[in-house]
């Protein structure tokens, strides 16, 4: 991080705490036009950044104080611990027919480690014209294996499912889970 601030010392013209607020859009974005709550009119809704539903996944709704309803994954730990505590703030909610946006998911794939891994995964991304955000690899230099985790952006579940096939496809990858 100091590296980044150092900038800041260099470049007076640039404001530090505008660019410090500023986030990619797809993590601001509302996907209220994607979420229907039932029995209730217009009201915010976000994406939870725990379990990061994508359209087709089952989903609830929790009622928050200052950001309005989270839309989590039916499953999502987070949901089902506070279901317990409150279940007063659990709403049924769901995607509506048209989907206008794409979402943020973590992927995790695990694999034998080789020479142009990384470069065939990516071009596999690149074919399917999907985005990625984010990338990080581990390596474990003794059993000769590869922990990537990867942020995609994605429409709906069903490419995730394609896209999850295809990459278990690639040479030498043992698995690949969604997070």
């Amino acid at each position: 991080m100091n590296a980044c601030l150092s900038i800041f010392n260099q470049a007076p013209d640039i404001n530090r705490q505008t660019v410090l607020k500023r986030t990619p859009n797809v993590t601001k974005r509302s996907s209220s036009s994607d979420i229907l709550v039932e029995g209730v009119g217009n009201l915010l809704t976000r994406m939870a950044s725990c379990c990061k539903p994508v359209p087709g996944d089952e989903i609830s709704g929790y009622v928050t104080q200052s950001r309005g309803i989270m839309v989590h994954r039916s499953d999502c730990r987070y949901l089902l611990s506070n279901k317990e505590r409150s279940p007063q703030k659990v709403l049924d909610v769901s995607w509506t027919q048209q989907v206008n946006q794409l979402y943020l998911i973590d992927l995790c794939i695990e694999s034998y480690d080789r020479k142009g891994l990384l470069s065939d995964i990516t071009a596999l991304l690149n074919k399917e014209k999907i985005s990625l955000t984010s990338l990080n690899t581990q390596v474990n230099k003794k059993d000769l294996q590869v922990k990537i985790k990867m942020q995609i952006e994605i429409s709906n579940l069903s490419n995730v499912s394609r896209l999850i096939n295809l990459i278990e496809q690639v040479s030498h990858v043992i698995g690949v889970v969604r997070n």
